[in-house]
C-alpha cells in the first residue's frame, strides 16, 4: 500500500526542490516515512505559513536514519520526482 504525506515547505527550499537543484529533505521524522511514499509538498510563505499554490509530488526513494540523527526526530529523505 503507497503511504501518501502532505507537508508545507517554505518559499526558498520549495523553489531549490521544484528548480531541481535540490532532491532530498530534512525532515522531523513524525510520519514514518517509508521509500515508496508519496509527499505531496506544499509551498508555503515562511512569514506566515500561508499556502502559494505551488505543490510537487515526490516519491521517498531513501530514508537516512542514524548517523547521529536523533531517533524520531529528524532524518534525512531522499526525494524522486520519477
Amino acid at each position: 500500500m503507497i503511504v501518501t504525506h502532505e507537508v508545507k515547505v517554505h518559499e526558498e527550499p520549495f523553489a531549490h526542490l521544484w528548480s531541481g537543484a535540490k532532491n532530498s529533505e530534512v525532515r522531523r521524522d513524525d510520519r514514518s516515512y517509508q521509500e515508496g511514499n508519496i509527499i505531496i509538498l506544499h509551498e508555503c510563505r515562511q512569514l506566515d505559513s500561508e499556502p502559494t499554490g505551488r505543490v510537487l509530488a515526490r516519491y521517498v526513494t531513501h530514508v537516512q536514519r542514524g548517523y547521529d540523527l536523533p531517533e524520531g526526530d529528524r532524518k534525512s529523505t531522499r526525494l524522486n520526482s520519477s
